[in-house]
């Protein structure tokens, strides 16, 4: 068929089962199906009937009854329907009984045809009786869903009852496509790739990839809002209507109009009876349960053979069996288009054109920067993420200019993308080797693997392109780097995944026997249970070896075909050297050299030194992964005995050459090579208490026992169990002893300090710097975490860091409620956690001051080190009076009469236009509290909006949008006033704030803060953790660069730290004893002794 016409597309009515469509013309639905049962299903016949019951229905049910007016004479008509073939050949034969016959013939129209004539045959040559009877046929013989339609109602189960009494669903909302977040995310993915080009001035899109995206841009926002939903969700079938994820729902009410558009702009296919097996096998998914068992009974008895042929092969009665064996059967069946009929004739489906659907998918990942499969659901682009989910955050529109491009030709570009399947393959093989992933997720991972089509990516990177003359003489073909599709492909493997998946089923099972016996608080059964997912665990460790086995040789094999490959890469990598340090990460290479970085660890865990030795080399050769390769390096030359030798010496030159001054990679190297000097400072404090339990591996999460009356006493029974203890880790036990003596502490590493650092420096990380920033919505500048991130705004930095330094504590935390109040839901590197979050961040900035927050502030913008920063961070305020302030005790300012302006949203909708349309300017509105399932997720207005109404008439006008529910007071027991004010994009309520969450610093406070790194006993500094001390506590230390707010003088001539930091170790004193909780009971417990 030809849907570039829309006088050929066939209207979306044919497609709805015939219950549907009395309903959708406004009949009840128990009435629609008692009707249709009454008339044998025929739906014109029902229509009519129910018409003339109720005349106000007439005009629709004539609109549905009535043939479709002929297309013009110039417009060539699609072939007839089997069903209308039937009913033209065999006079008198209903359109439901074409249908059944069609259905009993497994779509086959000849068999259909032959079996008619049969049964007419054999009713014409019957006695009177029956001669008389098919004369006159009586209705068919109702259905069990039509016979519990038909009963009374009274009849029905209590529960029945009530669901037939409960009200029809609601409408589809009306969708406000200009600004739904899908139809924008589309938008800006499609628009970035039309623009995007190559270093050689040449469109990265081309051919009908291009054509499709261009026709997609020029659609209305309403096609394009419905296009966008069908994409970021499963598929690739989907219903017209029928269910919240229909075309219906996501249009907002009639499909008609859109998909009409989008059939025209070929960028939607419906499911027809002429459509072809693979897409009738495809769509069966998108039926019902009901409709697939129809489909799979219609089959049973067309083609018995084949059917039980399937069965055996396809045990059980879920959906997902239905659907096996009906794409069994119907693969054998002559008619190709039998299916279709069958799958077309329960309901009306379409898709996205596969060639469009390609072309928007790879639009959306490049529009991203990721290297991902081209799967559906597509991802959730960063504007998707951020505005649907939680806290619903907003950022500016304008698209950024384009940038530097990426690639050095389309080649380059398509290599890129052709890639993204053989390093995912790898990397999932690469887990299953090393045992990331366990059970279930192993065998999803299986399946992912198949999709990524390792072969096919290799082959297409492998092939010469006419596109680039540079890559014509290439064409290496990689020896022995033969991969399978499939992870488990040789017999034994697969027999070895199906053990797993009855392993994993059983313990499935065991689990949730487990969960019902504690539930139902049966002991002995709850034992046996354990018993029972216990050997079920170990079953699926068992069979987990052999997979984990094939993973790994397949792992290897792909490393070593993606480390040769790397030879081919050599121009493109040249080019992406030449770029900044940022956008190196998203050319082929890098995941090509990602894959191959799986093939070092094995190589490390056979000891086959030398070998990864070789393959680091390869890595470094073409300017890869070149820090953690030197590190590596080294390490396997101590293990081969070659430390202080020539080659050694050489390796460490070079690796201190390419690492840069104060980088992690270079305290590792140095770390590696065993410099004395680069030891961690001695612990500041000790406490000693009685551990209860350890979580985790030895040296890490201690559990202690405090305690709840702070008397640092156990009580224990007689077998030395503890009684009453409050188990907590480590850097709570810090953080309890110093609340002895004024702190406050909280274990956030880093957190806090961290936030306050961003919001001072947002205005300057989000400059307007080249290559900056690439989309909408990006939280973090593309530099950001690199040694370029300051270079680059230096100027305003160091303005702006000044600034701070030399603000008092009541000014910075002035400075901090400034810039929390200015970009609140604003897209950053700000974790928004509500805005009662202010008081802790002014709070702490106060308390640590302009020089420490300014050093810390710098450190983080130069180095990009947000990892291993301290556990703990503590403040402590004294008054004049010596009394020392709490948190939750600190005086809040006084913002007694503040009103704040919000929009008013969900004017559209059918229940708060009327309101709307009667506002003026200075009107009196009422918020109201009402519950709504599209509000907050989470926090105190979870499942609730406040809805704005007109204080005159009470109509509803529309909704507060919930990014904004947290900056209005709460009409949580009463109506809140506000006043209707005019906007430029609409209407805005001017309300009363929410109580005020910013405090008051005095200025004749005192004010303390530190940062503390909590260890147990076993447990040691790592390196980045170990960078932060040092870097805060020793002057000589360098760090690369300077830093003139991390240290003040004394007062004496010399140097002192702004930012107070020390370690404390909690240590378990008395030995290790066990106890029934693994781990160490009944211990003394020794009170908090002062710095050693």
């Amino acid at each position: 068929m030809d849907y570039s016409d829309p006088t050929k597309f066939m209207d979306v009515r044919q497609y709805m089962r015939p219950k549907e469509q009395l309903v959708a013309m406004g009949f009840p639905e128990g009435a629609a199906e008692a009707t249709l049962a009454a008339h044998g299903g025929d739906v014109e016949a029902a229509a009519n009937a129910l018409a003339a019951a109720a005349p106000a229905a007439a005009p629709a049910a004539a609109s549905l009854a009535a043939p479709p007016a002929p297309p013009p004479p110039d417009v060539d008509t699609k072939a007839p329907r089997p069903r209308n073939v039937l009913m033209a050949e065999f006079e008198g034969l209903s359109k439901a009984d074409a249908s059944q016959a069609l259905r009993d013939a497994g779509g086959d129209l000849d068999r259909a045809r032959a079996q008619t004539q049969k049964r007419r045959a054999a009713e014409d040559g019957g006695p009177p009786a029956k001669r008389a009877r098919a004369a006159s046929p009586a209705p068919a013989a109702p259905t069990g869903r039509q016979k519990r339609a038909a009963a009374p109602a009274d009849h029905a189960p209590p529960q029945k009852r009530a669901r037939s009494a409960s009200p029809a669903p609601a409408a589809p909302r009306p969708v406000d496509a200009a600004t739904s977040a899908y139809q924008l995310a589309l938008r800006d993915a499609v628009n970035a790739a039309l623009a995007a080009v190559a270093a050689d001035g040449k469109d990265l899109f081309v051919g009908a990839a291009r054509a499709a995206l261009e026709r997609v841009a020029s659609l209305d926002e309403a096609s394009r809002h419905v296009l966008a939903r069908l994409l970021f969700v499963t598929g690739p079938w989907h219903p017209v209507q029928g269910s919240r994820a229909s075309v219906e729902s996501y249009a907002g009410g009639d499909a008609t109009a859109v998909i009409t558009t989008l059939t025209r702009a070929g960028a939607l296919v419906p499911l027809t009876a002429e459509s072809p097996l693979t897409d009738a096998a495809e769509a069966l998914p998108a039926l019902v349960g009901d409709e697939v068992k129809r489909v799979y009974m219609a089959l049973k008895e067309s083609a018995p053979d084949a059917w039980k042929a399937a069965k055996k092969r396809h045990k059980g009665s879920s959906k997902e069996v239905h659907v096996a064996v009906v794409r069994a059967v119907a693969a054998g069946l002559e008619d190709a288009t039998a299916l279709s009929f069958l799958v077309a004739d329960e309901r009306a489906l379409v898709r996205v054109d596969r060639e469009t659907e390609t072309a928007l998918l790879r639009a959306l990942r490049f529009s991203e920067r990721r290297v991902g499969l081209l799967g559906r659901p597509a991802p959730h682009t960063r504007r998707l993420q951020a505005v649907l989910q939680p806290p619903h955050l907003r950022s500016a529109e304008a698209q950024p200019p384009v940038g530097t491009p990426l690639f050095r030709t389309r080649r380059h570009f398509e290599r890129t993308e052709g890639v993204a399947g053989l390093a995912h393959a790898a990397g999932i093989a690469a887990a299953i080797a090393n045992g990331d992933a366990w059970g279930d997720d192993v065998l999803d991972l299986l399946v992912v693997y198949e999709k990524c089509d390792a072969p096919a990516a290799l082959a297409a990177f492998q092939r010469p392109s006419s596109l680039d003359p540079a890559s014509e003489a290439l064409g290496v073909v990689v020896e022995e780097a033969t991969v399978s599709r499939t992870l488990c492909a040789k017999p034994d493997e697969h027999a070895a995944v199906e053990t797993l998946q009855k392993a994993c089923a059983e313990r499935k099972k065991a689990c949730a026997a487990l969960e019902k016996a504690e539930k139902g608080g049966d002991d002995a059964a709850a034992e046996a249970a354990r018993d029972r997912k216990d050997a079920a665990t170990e079953a699926v460790k068992e069979a987990l070896v052999p997979v984990a086995a094939a993973a790994r040789k397949v792992a290897e094999a792909l490393a070593a075909a993606c480390l040769g490959l790397l030879d081919q890469n050599a121009a493109d990598a040249n080019y992406v050297a030449s770029l900044p340090s940022w956008l190196q990460g998203f050319d082929a290479g890098n995941r090509l050299a990602g894959a191959a970085w799986h093939g070092v660890g094995f190589l490390q865990k056979d000891k086959k030194y030398a070998e990864a030795n070789e393959v680091l080399r390869a890595l470094m050769k073409h300017g890869y992964r070149r820090a953690a390769c030197h590190e590596r390096l080294l390490i396997n030359l101590k293990h081969l005995g070659l430390k202080d030798t020539v080659e050694w010496t050489q390796a460490l030159a070079d690796a201190r050459r390419d690492c840069g001054k104060g980088t992690v990679a270079l305290w590792k190297v140095e770390a590696t090579a065993g410099d004395k000097k680069w030891r961690a400072p001695k612990e500041g404090k000790r406490i000693h208490k009685g551990a209860v339990a350890r979580v985790g591996e030895v040296g890490s999460r201690l559990l202690f026992a405090v305690d709840d009356d702070d008397d640092d006493v156990v009580e224990v029974d007689a077998a030395g169990a503890p009684t009453n203890p409050r188990l907590e880790l480590v850097e709570s036990v810090a953080g309890r002893a110093a609340g002895k003596e004024g702190w406050s502490s909280w274990h956030d590493e880093g957190a806090t300090l961290r936030t306050v650092a961003y919001l001072l420096l947002w205005d300057q990380a989000r400059a307007p710097v080249a290559d900056a920033f690439f989309a909408p919505f990006q939280a973090a500048p593309c530099d950001w975490g690199t040694l370029d991130f300051y270079e680059r705004r230096k100027a305003s930095m160091d303005a702006r860091l000044a600034q701070v330094a030399a603000a008092s504590p009541t000014a910075l935390a002035a400075l901090v409620r400034e810039a929390f109040d200015a970009h609140y839901g604003e897209v950053g590197l700000v974790p928004w956690r509500g805005r009662e979050a202010v008081a802790r961040l002014q709070i702490t900035a106060a308390c640590f001051g302009g020089k420490a927050v300014a050093g810390i502030a710098m450190h983080l913008a130069v180095t990009g080190l947000r990892s291993g920063m301290p556990d703990n961070t503590m403040v402590r305020v004294t008054t004049p009076a010596g009394e020392h302030i709490k948190l939750e005790n600190w005086p809040l300012a006084d913002d007694a009469g503040a009103t704040v302006r919000v929009a008013v949203a969900q004017t559209q909708l059918q229940h708060c236009v009327q309101g709307a349309s009667g506002l003026e300017d200075g009107a009196a509105l009422e918020l109201r509290l009402e519950p709504n399932r599209r509000g907050p997720s989470h926090g105190p207005f979870k499942g609730l909006a406040f809805a704005v109404h007109d204080a005159a008439t009470g109509d509803q006008c529309g909704y507060v949008q919930n990014a904004d529910m947290d900056r209005v007071r709460a009409p949580s027991t009463s109506i809140v006033a506000g006043t209707a004010i005019r906007g430029d994009g609409g209407w805005l309520i001017e309300a009363p704030a929410p109580a005020p969450r910013h405090v008051v610093v005095p200025a004749d406070w005192t004010y303390e803060g530190k940062v503390e790194e909590v260890k147990s006993k076993n447990d040691s500094l790592w390196a980045e953790q170990r960078m932060w001390i040092r870097a805060c506590t020793e002057t000589d230390y360098d760090i690369g660069y300077k830093n003139p707010y991390l240290f003040e003088d004394d007062g004496e001539g010399g140097l002192i730290g702004t930012v107070d930091i020390s370690t404390t170790k909690v240590a378990e004193r008395g030995g290790r004893k066990k106890g029934v909780a693994g781990g160490h009971v009944g211990m003394e417990v020794d009170p908090v002794v002062a710095e050693d």
